[in-house]
């Protein structure tokens, strides 16, 4: 499903969810606070050091959660 979000600008989102069930602004809004989730995600893993570099290892892991 695409967006127009400026002049000759789309974005472009990928669900399963129903197009009957749902609107597009719906989806839109949904899509929105989900891009809120996974910013906060993202902040809390760098605030504890779980980013990639750490979590090549289960070991590493283990060792941040003692």
């Amino acid at each position: 499903m695409q967006f127009k979000i400026a002049e000759d600008i789309y974005e472009t989102i990928v669900t399963n969810l129903d197009r009957g069930e749902f609107r597009t602004e719906e989806l839109k809004r949904m899509y929105n606070l989900k891009w809120g989730i996974e910013v906060s995600f993202r902040e809390l893993k760098y605030t504890v050091c779980l980013n990639a570099r750490f979590m090549q290892k289960n070991e590493s892991i283990k060792h941040l959660l003692l």
